[in-house]
């Protein structure tokens, strides 16, 4: 199809709103514009930059760089292709619309490749970010985020509420949580009235435990394995990395510049990812591992810990009933959790002092009552 070198357009001077009908003569040096209430205009090709018209459907607008202001329309795209045409190497700064098929081509396909890259970013920059995000957020916005996180996964009106059982089970956190030499939290634990063998750890220092894992215990010094695991889960930040894993870009921002506006909107979800997504198995490594290390410097007997864990695996090795053991269950080395947790035990000669007597800690125990059985689940 030859392209025709004489179109018709629209123009305006620059001065009136009203347009001019016109004909457009295509020529090897630029546009002759005839057909207003002036003598013809010659627009030079190096003149004019394109305004609007590269992509289908558009009308084709051009201008003239100078004090004219001057406007030239054009409906038909085709005019572009004449350009190209006629003049090949002087409109080279114009639109070609025989290169939008390959700009299509580009664009979907920089999309589909696009696909693994955004996964790449997700998967593995997200929570390569997430410690050093979570190192730049206020403790006093991990606090306040905590405060409501406590109030929405174990209301006031769930909780254990019986004066001695608060009384001894806080001394356990205490103990533990003294032999730390810099705590930017406030510790506090709340028992939660329901047979569910669970622990959960949450931003700010809260601890939270079931009644169906405190029933489970034989001594104190088995709860207060559990306790020193979820409390380094708490001093390392645990939680809130994999909050800010989850967070959107603004609550991120939020976050870190301690704007507590933005709390309460993360609150419900917040409170669904630390009940329903578990820590990473170098999250999970390292609370057993300083976790255990909290107990030997509280002089605590270890073993408690050791054989409450070795419970919990022979209970349900095969069955992926704790986030804390998740990984296991994935694993041929399942029992090298425990195992390590024994050898950092069994390494240190010190002394330990006992908690409570077995028979106060058996009464102890059933303080906190409900009917309905156990449920499995633990974090």
């Amino acid at each position: 199809m030859t392209a025709s070198s004489t179109w018709h357009g629209q123009y305006f001077d620059g001065h009136s709103p009203i347009a001019q009908q016109v004909s457009i003569d295509v020529t090897s040096s630029g546009l002759n514009i005839q057909g207003i209430s002036e003598p013809s205009l010659h627009w030079a090709y190096q003149d004019i930059h394109q305004t609007q018209g590269r992509y289908e459907g558009e009308e084709v607008r051009l201008e003239r760089t100078n004090d004219h202001h001057d406007l030239l329309v054009v409906n038909d795209a085709n005019f572009l292709t004449a350009l190209h045409g006629l003049a090949p190497n002087k409109v080279r700064h114009l639109h070609n619309p025989r290169t939008r098929a390959l700009r299509l081509w580009l664009t979907v396909t920089a999309g589909i490749f696009s696909i693994p890259l955004i996964w790449v970013v997700y998967a593995k920059g997200v929570p390569a970010l997430s410690g050093p995000l979570t190192s730049l957020i206020p403790y006093s916005w991990e606090t306040q985020l905590g405060d409501a996180l406590v109030e929405e996964i174990a209301p006031s009106n769930e909780r254990c509420l019986d004066p001695l059982l608060l009384e001894k089970t806080n001394v356990l956190v205490q103990t533990l949580v003294s032999t730390v030499e810099t705590v930017p939290y406030t510790f506090r634990l709340a028992i939660i009235d329901k047979p569910i063998l669970n622990a959960l750890a949450l931003p700010g220092g809260h601890i939270i435990i079931f009644r169906g894992l405190l029933e489970s215990t034989e001594t104190p010094e088995e709860l207060t394995g559990v306790l020193a695991h979820e409390i380094q889960h708490v001093l390392q930040r645990h939680g809130m990395r994999l909050l800010v894993q989850n967070m959107t870009l603004g609550l991120i921002i939020g976050a870190l510049t301690g704007d507590i506006s933005g709390i309460m909107t993360f609150v419900l979800e917040g409170a669904h990812v630390l009940q329903t997504l578990s820590y990473s198995r170098s999250a999970e490594e390292e609370a057993d591992r300083k976790g255990m290390a909290l107990l030997l410097a509280a002089k605590i007997n270890p073993d408690g810990m050791v054989s409450f864990f070795e419970y919990l695996k022979e209970q349900h090795g095969g069955k992926d009933f704790y986030p804390m053991w998740r990984y296991l269950s994935t694993h041929p080395t399942a029992g090298d959790r425990v195992e390590n947790l024994r050898q950092q035990a069994h390494a240190t000669t010190q002394s330990s002092h006992s908690l409570f007597p077995l028979d106060d800690w058996q009464q102890i125990t059933n303080l906190c009552h409900g009917s309905a059985e156990k449920t499995e689940g633990i974090d």
